[in-house]
Order: C-alpha cells, then structure tokens, then sequence
C-alpha cells in the first residue's frame, strides 16, 4: 500500500494543476488512508484547502496531527507559519524560534524566516534574527541590506543609511544604493551623488553599468536631464562602449534635445546590430522626432519579427500604423499591447486610436480611468488635452 502514495501524490498534484481542487483531495485522502499522517500527503492537502479554497482555519486544523509527528519536517512547518501569518501573527515569533532551534540554527533556515518576518513587518523578531546571522557570519556585507530595510520601514532614516552604506557588492549593493537615494535629500548636489557613485563602483566595478543608470534615474525623476547625461558621460570614459549606459543618455536626452537623443540611439543600435530592443526604440522614437517614416517603420518590423509577443514593440508597430491613417490595423496591434501592458503611454495611443474610429466613448472611460490611477502622469496629460481638442 505504500508504495502507491508516490503516484497518488504525482496525480493529485496535476489535478491541482488543472485547477480541479476537489478531485485533488479525494486522491490525498486515498493516500492519507494509507499513511494517516503523511507529511507530503497533508502538506499538499494543506495547500489547496488553505491556498485554493482559501479555508486557513481548516488547512491549520489537519496539519496538527502531523506537525506533532513529524516535528523536524521543515516545509510542513513553514507552510504553517506563512498560514498564520494571516490568521494569527502573534503567534508566528514562537513558532519560527522553534523551527530555527531544532534545526541548530541552520542559516539558510534563518535567512528563509527573516526574510519572512520582514516581508510581513514583524520588525522585532526579523532583527533579532537579522542580527543574528550577522553575528554568524561578520564578512557577509549582504545581510546588512536587510538590517536597512528594518531600519527604512521604522523610519529610522540615519540607522537605515548606516546600514546600506555596509553592503560591499552584489545585487545587494543595487538596492542598498536605489534605497539610499530614496532616502537622500532630493537636492542632494550632482557633484556629491558621483563622489557616492564612484566609492560603490571601487568597491564593486564590474557592477558600473547598473550603478550609473540607478544614479541616472534618480537625476531624471527630478527633471534634472543635463546632470544625468553628465553623469553618464563621466563613466563613459571609463567604459565607452557600454550600451546601456549610451541608450540610458539617449532617454534623457529626449525631453531636452530630441536630436541627441536619436544620435545615441544610433550609436547603441551600431554596438548590438540585432538587438531589438533597441531597434524598437530608435524606430519608435525616429516616428516621433524625424520624418524617415520608411526607415522608423522597417525598424519597428524587424523588432516584431524577433519579438512578436514585446507589448513595447506591439505597441509600435500600431503607432506606425496609427501615423499612416490605418485606424483598423493601429488598434489590432494597439489593442493587443494595451491587455499586455496597460501603461499610461500605451493607454494614451489606445485613447486616440478609438477616438479616431469614432469610438469616442470607448475613449472617454479609459481616459477616466486612466486620469485616476494615473492622474500626473506626462501621458495621461497629453492624452486628455488631446482629447478635449477634438
């Protein structure tokens, strides 16, 4: 008998699936009639009854018998914890000191329920656990990210910036820098932003590229486009031929020097000849700002052949459509782009798309509906003065 709980298991597991809740425990209770208290069994059980069906006292409630047996089973127990993460929070510091102590403080274990903690804002016992693996492991800079975040999210602003600042390289050193912009005030000089730039690229170069653009952007949601191209020409020097960095300038060319921004476009496109995204881009944007339609459009076109599912490019091609008066064609593509990735630019081609075909009330409520989730947006703005013109 319990060589077939393996294959109740793998069936019960595709009719889950297959979205058939019910049929997948009537297979589970075959098996947990075999083995009563089966961790796999009832782990699985669990699942559906507390995730699918959304019934969390009832998932608590039939793992307790096999808790108790099987107290070092460790995904039973954290599929618990998560489960009365959102019926009984309080309870969870107990339970997760438990988990941690039976296992010798494993640190993979540790890591997986700080994480947790944080992630729910049970601030308290996230630190003392943050802590503690810092205490295990002193040389391992990455944890102090999360010793900032706890730090960021009590408002402790100088606390959280410390504890950035100690992150050495990595993807942590990515957030750990998005996350101190976000805490620097936003007048903070240029000048000063690349003396704190350049410490983080000594301390990890190969990472120069991502760094400069977090730095960039950080410029550019300030309207401050002369100092992020600044920046950007800076590392440029020392990498010349980094594209994201030249495709970065490119963008925060475009508000202030349409022309500028088509020369580095070109430039990226020369590096990575086949790249579609940036074959996307620069016909996208030579549609706005030049008159080679032909060449914009035969761009746009080999992009979709590459990337046919790119709402970006999806989106462009209806735009090309759109600027050629072919309403029909502009709004299949447009259409499409729009259930993929419903932005406020990609929104705002639909609104006019629809106002074109005389679809003006179609028009209307997506602008509504746009002015409220997105009521400042550049888009948004263009699209409904656009709108109210006609």
């Amino acid at each position: 008998q319990q060589q077939k709980l393996p294959n109740i298991l793998l069936q019960a597991r595709i009719q889950r699936s297959l979205q058939q809740p019910n049929k997948a425990i009537d297979l589970l209770d075959q098996g947990l009639a075999i083995d009563p208290n089966n961790a796999d069994l009832t782990l699985d059980k669990a699942r559906i009854i507390g995730i699918d069906l959304e019934e969390i006292p009832r998932a608590l409630d039939l793992m307790q018998p096999a808790l108790i047996e099987h107290t070092d089973h460790r995904e039973l127990q954290a599929f618990q914890i998560r489960l009365l993460l959102i019926e009984s929070p309080d309870q969870v510091p107990n339970l997760v000191e438990s988990a941690i102590n039976e296992s010798n403080e494993d640190p993979q274990l540790i890591y997986y329920y700080s994480l947790l903690l944080l992630e729910n804002e049970l601030l308290d016992p996230a630190e003392r656990w943050i802590d503690r693996l810092i205490a295990m492991d002193p040389e391992n800079s990455d944890i102090y990210l999360y010793k900032g975040a706890i730090e960021q999210q009590r408002g402790n602003t100088e606390a959280a910036l410390n504890a950035y600042g100690k992150v050495k390289s990595g993807d942590n050193l990515l957030n750990a820098f998005a996350r101190t912009l976000e805490l620097i005030d936003p007048a903070t000089s240029s000048s000063e932003l690349e003396v704190r730039l350049t410490t983080l690229i000594k301390q990890d170069p190969e990472r120069i590229e991502p760094l400069t653009r977090i730095a960039a952007e950080w410029l550019l949601d300030q309207q401050r486009n002369q100092e992020a191209i600044d920046l950007i020409d800076e590392q440029l020097k020392i990498v010349p031929q980094a594209n994201s960095l030249i495709y970065a300038k490119a963008i925060a060319f475009e508000p202030i020097d349409p022309e500028q921004m088509l020369i580095n476009l070109e430039l990226a496109l020369s590096l990575d000849e086949e790249n579609p995204s940036l074959k996307n881009a620069l016909g996208y944007s030579m549609l706005l700002y030049s008159d080679d339609f032909e060449r914009a459009f035969n761009l746009i076109k080999e992009a979709y052949q590459s990337t046919p599912d790119d709402p970006a490019v999806i989106d462009s091609m209806g735009w090309a459509f759109y600027l050629s008066n072919n309403y029909q064609e502009a709004l299949i593509y447009i259409e499409q782009a729009f259930k993929a990735f419903p932005d406020p630019e990609v929104a705002k081609h639909y609104i006019q798309v629809l106002a074109k075909l005389e679809r003006i009330d179609e028009a209307k409520t997506l602008l509504d509906t746009l002015l409220q989730d997105h009521p400042e947006n550049r888009h948004t703005l263009e699209a409904e003065q656009w709108l109210n013109s006609l």
